[in-house]
């Protein structure tokens, strides 16, 4: 089962309807000059993302924004915070701009994480892809292997961790960015070199 039919299925956290993706994709801004600036994505959700910029264009609070990113197209929204070398972005879109953007982004890391020529690491799962899970608070549970590259893996768990949490699969570290129906997502901490988890 690929990464890309499971579309996020995020949880709400906080003020945030979707947990944001650490994720760099370069790309282009305007604000209320309608000038394009260069800039790359810090993390991105269906409603909302953090930019990193060159220059000092950051604009103010309340500005329209327009941005246009590699692999994920035009996304309008407003500036809701300045940051040190850039600013975040509420994303101002109907429900169904909304699920086209949430597709993008989760075919982005599926394809970042499985979709690379010889990314994907066969033998990984151990015993027919069975594996231990160790939640925060050190709880082992028994986890299902369903999809692995080096970077990253979808497992099928009963009890799924919340979205952030720092994990242990196996051995290796690894950090949840997703759930979906009857497991979760995670991305590894460090590129996976072992020949096993």
């Amino acid at each position: 089962m690929r990464l890309d039919a499971l579309l996020f299925e995020t949880r709400f956290e906080g003020c945030r309807q979707h947990e944001r993706i650490e994720l760099k994709l370069p790309g282009r801004y305007m604000l209320r000059d309608r000038v394009e600036y260069s800039c790359w994505t810090i993390d991105v959700s269906p409603n909302g993302l953090a930019l990193a910029i060159e220059g000092d264009e950051k604009g103010q609070i309340g500005d329209p924004v327009v941005a246009y990113i590699n692999q994920l197209g035009r996304i309008e929204g407003v500036l809701v915070r300045q940051l040190h070398k850039g600013f975040a972005v509420k994303v101002l879109a109907p429900a169904n701009k909304t699920e086209k953007l949430a597709a993008r982004i989760a075919g982005v890391i599926d394809n970042q994480m499985f979709g690379a020529p010889g990314a994907r690491l066969e033998g990984l799962a151990p015993d027919g892809g069975l594996t231990t899970l160790t939640t925060p608070d050190g709880v082992e549970c028994l986890a299902t292997v369903i999809d692995i590259s080096n970077q990253g893996a979808a497992i099928n768990v009963e009890t799924a961790p919340p979205i952030g949490s720092r994990v242990t699969v196996g051995r290796k570290w690894a950090r949840v960015v997703r759930h979906f129906a009857g497991g979760i997502a995670v991305t590894f901490q460090g590129r996976l070199r072992e020949p096993t988890l």
